[in-house]
């Protein structure tokens, strides 16, 4: 049997532990803090990475390359002088995509994720689409009227321009040619 105490005993009791429980939680929220500091201190940080990325050059960064424009870093397998030999004819800017969607036809999800990197601070919209017809798929259908990047995986590596469509024929070196060429840098 439990012994029955006063009321002002069995309220010291509360008091004790709410102060108990107070100085622990306390104790949890200093120590996290100091715990994550160390954990995101100044030696494990990549923010400072548009400092020591120089704009308008490409810099080797680890096993890639590297450039910035403004605030956002492209990071690419190869250097631009590895791809000065794939043909990149078109006379497009990333300026030139700024007032209007831009559509993207490409079956490989890498390709298109690099595509939409280099335009998602310059088009209002990315949207995914297919050239001129695709009765498989449930996209919408453009032609070069609209503002449309094609992706095609071929054994040649090359990117051409017809009206407003950006042909990239290839594999991802012919991508990064692309881009490289779209930030004025080959």
């Amino acid at each position: 049997m439990r012994k029955i105490g006063s009321e002002k005993e069995t309220e010291r009791k509360k008091k004790r532990n709410v102060l108990i429980s107070s100085i622990f939680l306390l104790l949890v929220l200093i120590f996290g803090t100091i715990g994550y500091g160390f954990i995101v201190g100044p030696g494990n940080s990549n923010t400072d990475d548009t400092n020591t990325i120089p704009e308008g050059e490409v810099v080797p960064y680890g096993d890639q390359w590297a450039t910035r424009l403004g605030a956002q870093i492209f990071k690419l397998s190869n250097s631009p002088d590895s791809l000065s030999e794939i043909p990149v004819d078109i006379n497009s800017t990333l300026f030139s995509y700024s007032t209007s969607t831009l559509y993207i036809d490409s079956s490989n999800q890498a390709i298109t994720s690099q595509i939409s990197s280099l335009f998602a601070s310059y088009a209002p919209r990315i949207q995914r689409a297919c050239y001129l017809s695709c009765p498989d798929e449930n996209i919408p259908e453009k032609t070069c009227s609209d503002n449309l990047i094609i992706w095609r995986d071929l054994l040649e590596n090359k990117v051409y321009q017809e009206e407003n469509c950006i042909f990239i024929e290839g594999d991802l070196r012919a991508v990064e040619a692309f881009i490289y060429k779209m930030l004025a840098l080959n």
